[in-house]
């Protein structure tokens, strides 16, 4: 489910998403690594993270996994 909503993600959007999620950039240095300045890379980085929110069935990943958390 979460590789179909990273598909759904322009280019730029999937690799900010990637270098500060996984690679644990800071969303300047991974505004740098790709070229585009700090602010842009926020921007890119907060409309990645909502349309990851409101992709089809994220929505129930996050419920579940926050109940898992809550649980533990």
């Amino acid at each position: 489910m979460l590789r179909r909503a990273l598909a759904l993600l322009g280019p730029q959007q999937r690799e900010i998403v990637t270098l500060v999620a996984w690679e644990d950039l800071t969303v300047a240095d991974a505004g740098r690594a790709i070229g585009i300045p700090p602010g842009t890379a926020r921007r890119v980085l907060h409309e990645a993270r909502t349309a990851l929110r409101n992709a089809p069935g994220m929505a129930a990943l996050l419920t579940d996994h926050n109940a898992m958390k809550e649980a533990n």
